[in-house]
């Protein structure tokens, strides 16, 4: 039986996968959850708690628009890779990066999605 996809990778693909917690990410996912809570079952406690909240804050609409995105695309910026990859991430320096993304990037990215 063939499978239903193929996965080609390079060695430099694979160099750079890296198993780190990014407090970007998991922003990024969070406000992915409050948006479809069905979808994940496990929350729902944490969704109940915060949702209305979150969702109301205006100084979060144009970051909830941006992570989700029709077919879940998500701009690259919004969660960089955690550097280093294996030290205890700090949200503050993920997100100055986010903040120090070049305007071609965010342009080139926003227009991707």
């Amino acid at each position: 039986m063939k499978p239903p996809f193929a996965l080609s990778m390079s060695l430099a693909d694979f160099a750079s996968i890296r198993f780190a917690i990014s407090p970007a990410w998991e922003l990024v996912v969070s406000l992915r959850v409050l948006r479809d809570p069905g979808a994940h079952a496990v929350h729902l406690p944490w969704v109940t708690r915060h949702r209305a909240a979150v969702l109301a804050a205006p100084d979060l609409r144009d970051l909830r628009n941006l992570v989700i995105a029709p077919d879940h695309k998500l701009p690259g910026f919004l969660a960089p890779a955690p550097h280093p990859p294996v030290a205890e991430p700090e949200a503050e320096a993920e997100f100055a990066a986010v903040r120090q993304t070049s305007a071609a990037i965010v342009r080139q990215e926003l227009e991707t999605v």
